[in-house]
């Protein structure tokens, strides 16, 4: 089962047909179709920087092509690469993961990893100018918001081990309650960032939940959002701050992001249960009362 999944994330999620003509002659390798093949295959080995100068040469000598969705899907594909998604090492590495929460564990996926969360960023900007999007391209967004989430934390958060490529825990020295624009440090864009990268995630997670049935990615990732729609526990629901955390947000710019949200999102990255840090449980179960979590943040 997961040979195939694996293929199916090949064939979907790199945005590739999986059918190219390899006995196709061009007369020139300078034309756009042939930078294109070019870029593909150079994705296909993972040289995303050499795929994305062939990207970067399309669009300037040819708007129109540029303009496709076959193309857009392919740049959004390396853009990923750049980040430092590497789809299949990351499905299986999710797909094998154990315990921890889903912060944890995306955070997790990228240790020993070169990672660019602005790549990251820069693939849902892409993937945002789609004419039309299918099932195909909602599973790829599914799974760039995972990264977007995994590669902002471990970028700023897991800066230590070998390569100052992480280890797989917080580092010490980080501090999610500081909102500064320090190395080590999550501010208020980052954290946009990973916020709408979960939101990607959850609001397609029915395309992945399957193909991950049973592991701790899934498990937790269907806890995180158990726990946005029920933060206090209660059992009450609603739409007030004290009972709900809207984790569905996808669009950086949103209104949504208030600077009440952002907070909510920092104390609950801070504690032991939700997040990466070591805090015990208390304050992230409302976020009106900062008592047990970044006590400095203004409130509520």
């Amino acid at each position: 089962m997961k040979r195939y999944f694996r293929f199916y994330i090949m064939c979907a999620i790199v945005l590739t047909s999986c059918s190219s003509n390899v006995l196709q002659d061009f007369s020139s390798r300078e034309t756009s179709e042939a930078l294109y093949e070019d870029a593909v295959k150079l994705m296909d080995q993972s040289l995303f920087d050499a795929a994305f100068a062939k990207i970067t040469t399309i669009e300037t000598q040819d708007s129109a092509f540029a303009s496709a969705d076959r193309f857009k899907k392919t740049k959004a594909g390396i853009q990923a690469g750049q980040c430092g998604l590497t789809f299949l090492t990351f499905i299986d590495g999710l797909t094998n993961s154990a315990g921890a929460n889903a912060f944890k564990i995306l955070m997790s996926a990228f240790q020993g990893v070169t990672v660019n969360p602005q790549k990251c960023a820069d693939a849902h900007t892409t993937m945002s100018t789609l004419s039309s999007v299918d099932n195909d391209q909602l599973l790829f967004l599914a799974v760039l918001g995972m990264a977007k989430v995994g590669v902002n934390l471990r970028d700023k958060a897991d800066r230590n081990g070998t390569g100052s490529l992480g280890d797989g825990t917080m580092d010490a020295s980080f501090n999610i309650c500081s909102v500064t624009t320090a190395a080590d440090r999550l501010d208020d864009t980052d954290l946009k960032q990973l916020i709408t990268g979960l939101g990607m995630t959850l609001q397609n997670f029915a395309l992945i939940g399957g193909s991950f049935s049973g592991s701790s990615a899934s498990t937790s990732l269907a806890t995180l959002q158990a726990f946005c729609d029920d933060p206090a526990g209660d059992g009450t629901g609603g739409m007030n701050d004290a009972d709900q955390i809207d984790c569905q947000i996808t669009d950086p710019n949103s209104a949504s992001l208030t600077p009440q949200l952002l907070r909510g999102f920092r104390r609950i990255i801070e504690t032991s249960d939700q997040g990466v840090g070591t805090a015990t449980p208390g304050c992230n179960l409302n976020p009106i009362d900062p008592a047990y979590c970044c006590p400095l943040l203004a409130t509520p």
